[in-house]
């Protein structure tokens, strides 16, 4: 998470990944979409599409 933290967008999105599947952690659509989101707003162009899944 510490990349993540520090506004790296891919690790942003991978965060959200592992929410919306509950990997590693307890599936949480709210935050997989909150680290969707984020990822979006720091140059993730691929972001946005995982939000709409």
């Amino acid at each position: 998470m510490p990349l993540a933290d520090q506004g790296l967008a891919e690790a942003q999105a991978n965060l959200g990944v592992m929410y919306k599947n509950g990997e590693g952690v307890l599936a949480d659509r709210i935050r997989a979409h909150m680290w969707f989101n984020i990822s979006g707003a720091n140059g993730n162009g691929k972001a946005p599409a995982h939000v709409r899944a």
